[in-house]
């Protein structure tokens, strides 16, 4: 009776490391699932950040065109005045 046992014996203790190991694995898992979101939320508010960064460029990039564009009418201007003077001058 004594030999019967043996196998018996060996058999749970395998089912016991075999739960071992599958609860390690369960949690490796889990911890990994719980990884992956932490990064899909890093990357979600990254994209956002990146987006809002580039909007704000755009505008300001906009801007400054519109105000060089400004500032090249007002001399243009400028010049067309200072060229009617000079020739206002010129003429007695």
């Amino acid at each position: 009776m004594v030999q019967s046992d043996i196998p018996i014996l060996e058999k749970l203790k395998r089912d016991f490391e075999q739960e071992q190991r599958i609860k390690k694995l369960e949690k490796e898992l889990f911890e990994q699932k719980m990884l992956c979101e932490n990064l899909k939320k890093n990357m979600t508010a990254q994209r956002e950040e990146f987006r809002i960064r580039e909007e704000t460029q755009a505008r300001g990039y906009n801007e400054h065109k519109q105000a060089m564009q400004k500032q090249s009418n007002t001399i243009t201007n400028m010049m067309g005045e200072m060229m009617e003077l000079m020739k206002k001058q010129v003429k007695p």
